[in-house]
């Protein structure tokens, strides 16, 4: 019975998001909003409900607003739709263009927002992703983007970006480890080395 109401709110839920009934607040990122619930918000991240006691800002009619800036329009998006449903809505995340780079910027966001379960679903996206590389090939330099986007938004004590490029990258690993450019990465950064070796 638990699991059938469970199961009965999460259809709620889902189905509330888009019409945008009886929202009570507006989040801004750049040139993009979003209407949501409070309390959908502050009961999935705990960084919400934080920003939530600092309180809000209002508009010329009264309507509560937060802005987020120094979030992706597109990330915090996908974030937000996964609060309300558990699902990676591919829609908004295809507006964001190369699905690896994507993948780790929504990583980035289920970090900051302390949403685990987005974390893993961000890890897997990058596993899949679109990402190719072949030898003598350019496509080793967008390789070399992703590893670079990874050392930025992770700390190296994460191994789940890592583990999910060396997925990845596995089809490939034959030639990549002798490729002098890709083998100096490697040896510089210890948890791509380990995911490797753990891939291999």
């Amino acid at each position: 019975m638990a699991d059938r109401l469970t199961i009965d709110l999460r259809v709620g839920l889902r189905d509330l998001y888009p019409q945008g009934l009886y929202t009570d607040l507006l989040i801004y990122s750049g040139e993009s909003y979003y209407w949501v619930h409070k309390i959908i918000l502050h009961a999935q991240s705990s960084v919400f409900a934080s920003i939530f006691e600092g309180g809000f800002q209002q508009d010329s009619i009264g309507q509560q607003f937060i802005r987020l800036d120094e979030d992706d329009p597109i990330a915090l998006g996908v974030l937000i739709d996964f609060l309300y449903t558990s699902l990676y809505n591919e829609e908004r995340a295809s507006l964001a263009g190369d699905s690896s780079l994507f993948a780790i910027d929504l990583y980035a966001m289920g970090v900051k927002y302390k949403v685990p379960a987005l974390c893993f679903l961000a890890a897997d996206r990058l596993a899949k992703s679109s990402l190719t590389v072949s030898p003598g090939s350019a496509s080793l330099e967008g390789c070399f983007g992703v590893i670079r986007k990874i050392v930025a938004c992770s700390a190296d004590s994460d191994e789940r970006l890592w583990d999910a490029l060396a997925r990845k990258l596995k089809p490939d690993l034959w030639w990549l480890t002798t490729d002098k450019d890709f083998f100096a990465v490697m040896m510089e950064l210890p948890p791509l080395m380990n995911a490797i070796t753990k891939a291999g």
